[in-house]
Order: C-alpha cells, then sequence, then structure tokens
C-alpha cells in the first residue's frame, strides 16, 4: 500500500457488537471534514512516547488539531451537537486518504464520517474502516497560542521556491533557517550548513509589518515547520510574535490562524 506503513494500520475492529456511533458529517460535509483532518495531520507528532500527539484531535468547540510540542496546526469546524472530543490516529486518516482520494469527483466514495469515545468509523460505498481513537488527554493547546504581539512579517506564497536553489546546495539537509527582518522593511533568510558554506538571501515580495518598530531583528525556525505551515496556507502567510524568543501565530492574509511554530536556537 504506497505511503502507508503495513505496521501502522488502523485495527479493523470486530463491530458485531458496535458501539453506538455518532455520525460527524455525511456526503459532502464528510468531505469537507476529512479535508480539514488531513489539513492538520502533517503537524502531529511521531513520538510514539507520546502517542496522544500522534494523531489528530477533535474538539467540538473549535474544529481540528495536531500539535508535536513545537508546532500547532489547526482549522475550524462546526460539528454537531452530541459530537464527542477525540484523538483520531493519523494511521487512520492516512488509509482513508488512500481508500477514498482515487475516486474522481475526489472522495466520491466516502459517505459518511462517525466516531464515539472509543472509536472512528469511516463509511464508503464499497468500503467501511474503523480505528481505535487515541486514549489519553490532549495537551491545553490554546495556551499555545500568543495572544499578544509586537513584531509581525508577511512572506510570499513562493518562498519555498525562492529559497530551492540553497537548500539543493546543502543537498536538501536544511533544517534551521534564520529570517533578518530589516529597518528598511525588507526580509532576508540565512541558512547555515556548519563548517561547509553561509547563505544569505533577500525573500522577494517579503514585507515588513511592524512598521513601528525601528530596528533589525532576527528570528530562527524549523524550515520544514514553515513550509509545512505555507502549503496549508496556499498563499502569503503572516508571522505574528510577541519577542524574538517567543512562539510565532502563523495566519493567511485575511487574519485567518493556522497554527503556531516554536522558534529555534541557530
Amino acid at each position: 500500500m504506497t505511503g502507508v506503513q503495513t505496521c501502522a494500520l488502523p485495527i479493523f475492529h470486530d463491530m458485531s457488537k458496535p458501539e453506538a456511533l455518532t455520525a460527524l458529517a455525511s456526503g459532502k460535509e464528510a468531505v469537507c471534514l476529512h479535508d480539514k483532518l488531513w489539513a492538520v495531520a502533517y503537524a502531529a507528532s511521531n513520538d510514539i512516547d507520546k502517542k496522544i500527539l500522534c494523531g489528530v484531535l477533535i474538539d467540538p468547540a473549535y474544529g481540528v488539531v495536531s500539535c508535536d510540542l513545537r508546532r500547532l496546526a489547526l482549522r475550524p469546524y462546526t460539528f454537531k451537537e452530541g459530537c464527542p472530543k477525540i484523538v483520531i490516529p493519523t494511521e487512520m486518516l492516512s488509509v482513508a486518504e488512500y481508500a477514498f482520494m482515487g475516486k474522481k469527483p475526489r472522495y466520491s466514495g466516502l459517505n459518511r464520517i462517525s466516531a464515539s469515545k472509543n472509536f472512528t468509523e469511516y463509511c464508503g460505498t464499497n468500503i467501511t474502516i474503523t480505528c481505535p481513537n487515541l486514549e489519553g488527554v490532549f495537551p491545553p493547546w490554546r495556551k499555545v497560542i500568543p495572544q499578544t504581539t509586537t513584531l509581525s512579517f508577511r512572506l510570499p506564497q513562493n518562498i519555498q521556491e525562492q529559497t530551492a536553489p540553497i537548500i539543493a546546495l546543502m543537498s536538501g539537509k536544511c533544517t534551521g533557517v534564520t529570517l533578518i527582518v530589516s529597518e528598511d522593511g525588507s526580509v532576508k533568510a540565512e541558512f547555515d550548513n556548519p563548517g561547509v558554506a553561509h547563505w544569505e538571501a533577500v525573500i522577494k515580495d517579503a514585507i515588513r509589518l511592524d512598521s513601528n518598530i525601528q530596528e533589525e531583528y532576527r528570528v530562527s525556525f524549523d524550515y520544514r515547520y514553515l513550509m509545512g505551515l505555507q502549503k496549508a496556507i496556499g498563499t502569503a502567510m503572516i508571522l505574528h510574535l510577541e519577542n524574538v524568543q517567543s512562539p510565532a501565530k502563523v495566519t493567511n492574509h485575511k487574519g485567518e490562524l493556522y497554527g503556531v511554530v516554536m522558534p529555534m536556537d541557530l
């Protein structure tokens, strides 16, 4: 099965005596819900010692959330009354993506997504997938989101394309990037390959938004995490920080919150 480790497949539970499942979404809404879940799954943890983070949280009061303690991804969604607060394993979402994504139109074979406290079920025209939810207490994710910010700058949609030549020179082995926000409003990206080379490039169409700050500042992030957020947003993204050592709240140009990323020490 392409893209899915067989050891990570969900358990096809004996539902001969099923729990009462609540229908979370049906028809086109089921497609919409899965797309939301899949859109944030990239930020879930792979650390089996933090199993509760290896999935996507359904928070009925907000929407869907994933977190690996270094980044947070979230998307709002309005759930029906009675929806349980659960964490769906990313393996389940990966299998569902594989099982239904090849249909035309997309997910035409997906009829319903249902859940109980202990199980989640994807019901399709020819297949039903059932998987146990993750057990445990998901961290209080709202506390991670900065409430006040003073620094902000916008990165263009094509930032990955602009930095690709440098990443190629680094043989793709790039972990961190330092963003230098200058007094003149420009933003530079600085990459270091210790003992080999140092690269610095001006990011075209990047704009400093905190015009009230009169000095240059530098802030470093995991490059992969920034690119993951950029892909999820699909447009220019804006980073909002309280200071250069605080988490960055990431929004699109409309101010819609997509996630939070922690800074790095480089």
